[in-house]
């Protein structure tokens, strides 16, 4: 269902111009690993996310469908 809604949410954007729109705000998430998202092979951690919600301009409500549809947030790396 990520899969899905990523997918729905991004269109007619690409994910190489996501992935592009994406490190223009700071986060490295290759198209490769937005492919993966889409296809069920990864979830998206919480920061993840957010700058694809941030990217795309997603309502809160987008936002809180995305963040349901992830089998299980994955924690966020610990600072060194």
């Amino acid at each position: 269902m990520l899969g899905r809604l990523l997918r729905e949410y991004r269109k007619p954007m690409s994910l190489r111009s996501l992935a592009d729109a994406l490190k223009a705000n700071g986060l490295e998430l290759d198209h490769t690993i937005l492919w993966r998202v889409e296809k069920g092979e990864r979830d998206l951690r919480v920061h993840e996310l957010d700058a694809i919600a941030l990217v795309l301009r997603l309502t809160d409500e987008q936002r809180l469908r995305l963040l349901s549809a992830t089998r299980s947030p994955a924690p966020e790396p610990e600072a060194a």
